[in-house]
């Protein structure tokens, strides 16, 4: 992808199933936001829907009449006479962290690109400026549940950035209730307990570990700040608990102390794991290397200008499909794909692609539901 991070083009999602992480891409403000598949915030009304069947007739004669507000106005009045709140979103999903990398800019950002490897689920941000070429890195690792980034400078040159970390909230914006941060050098945690009534003691909480090459680390005014390292490494876990207790956070920890940082030797697992899955099936129409090296944009720019297909953006949407179920199908269907929009239309590609596991959580929520 050669649009820049202010574009929503291309796709810098990533995922496990249970961990999502996404990347803005932006070089010198980089936002990445953690989500886990129990982490929601809880629904403030109850399942059932508002009994309102009296209400279609008149509902039926003001739609007939072009009176489409009025139809909307009078079902919603009806709505809230048998206890509905109204102003009710799709349960979107929240985020449990929010990160921020900033580095100081120096001189304009040059030959911008993003890539990512579906076979692995490797998300790199490529950039150049004045001190030279930039690749930040980053996957989750499905057999590991293990969120990896890595952060590295110019060649030759010292790595020096501020990482903020908080607690998350809905997606669409807004901190978490009830969310608290535990901050030293080498690691930062975020706690989340929820707030609203009958909920118990659930919460989570999300560890990341940091690990330096080289250079200095601090907490300074609640972000952490690195200074002249040669890389870093983060490494990551959230987990969500039905009775959240302090020590169960510090095994998470722990959890992650004992994981060897070794970027490649990590990436090489979750490369073995996803492409067992990924390569499964595949969509292939004979298109020509110069037409395989193009770039999102650049595919669907040219599909702009054809009366027919462009096949080789077919095939390309045909395997993000596939990757984005993979990455979005853990204990449960993925919220956006599955239960807000159309099922039948969204779980076609699971039957037809190859992907039994996204369609055992989507047999096991129905099943759920069901007993």
């Amino acid at each position: 992808c050669l649009s820049d991070w202010s574009s929503d083009v291309c796709s810098s999602d990533l995922g496990d199933g249970k961990i999502k992480v996404g990347i803005s891409g932006n070089p010198t403000a980089d936002q990445i936001s953690f989500r886990h598949e129990r982490a929601q915030e809880p629904w403030p009304i109850g399942f059932e829907a508002p009994k309102i069947a009296s209400a279609l007739p008149e509902v039926k004669r003001l739609i007939l009449a072009g009176k489409y507000k009025e139809a909307l106005a009078f079902s919603m009045a009806a709505a809230a006479k048998d206890g509905f709140p109204g102003g009710m979103m799709n349960h979107d999903p929240s985020n449990a962290i929010v990160m921020g990398i900033g580095i100081p800019a120096d001189g304009a950002i040059r030959n911008y690109l993003r890539t990512v490897d579906f076979e692995s689920g490797e998300v790199k941000v490529l950039w150049e400026d004045s001190r030279g070429a930039w690749v930040r890195n980053a996957f989750v690792s499905r057999p590991d549940n293990l969120v990896v980034q890595l952060l590295t400078p110019p060649q030759g040159k010292l790595l020096n950035t501020t990482i903020t970390v908080s607690g998350g909230g809905r997606a669409g914006g807004g901190a978490a209730s009830g969310s608290d941060t535990d901050f030293t050098p080498q690691r930062l945690i975020v706690m989340h307990r929820y707030t609203a009534p009958n909920t118990g003691n659930k919460g989570w909480a999300g560890v990341i570990r940091v690990v330096l090459d080289g250079g200095s680390a601090a907490i300074v005014d609640g972000a952490l700040v690195i200074k002249d390292a040669r890389s870093v490494k983060l490494l990551s876990r959230i987990e969500w608990y039905a009775d959240f207790q302090r020590s169960k956070v510090d095994s998470l920890v722990t959890s992650l102390n004992n994981i060897t940082a070794d970027y490649p030797a990590l990436l090489a697992k979750a490369r073995k794991a996803q492409s067992e899955v990924f390569d499964r099936a595949s969509l292939d129409f004979a298109a020509s290397k110069e037409e395989r090296a193009m770039s999102t944009e650049e595919l669907m720019a040219d599909q702009r200008t054809r009366i027919g297909f462009n096949l080789t953006l077919l095939s390309r949407i045909f395997d993000t499909s596939r990757y984005w179920q993979m990455f979005d199908s853990g204990d449960f269907p993925p919220i956006l794909g599955h239960l807000n929009i159309n099922v039948n239309l969204q779980v076609a590609g699971g039957n037809e692609a190859n992907l039994p596991e996204a369609m055992d959580s989507f047999y096991h929520w129905i099943e759920g539901i069901i007993d």
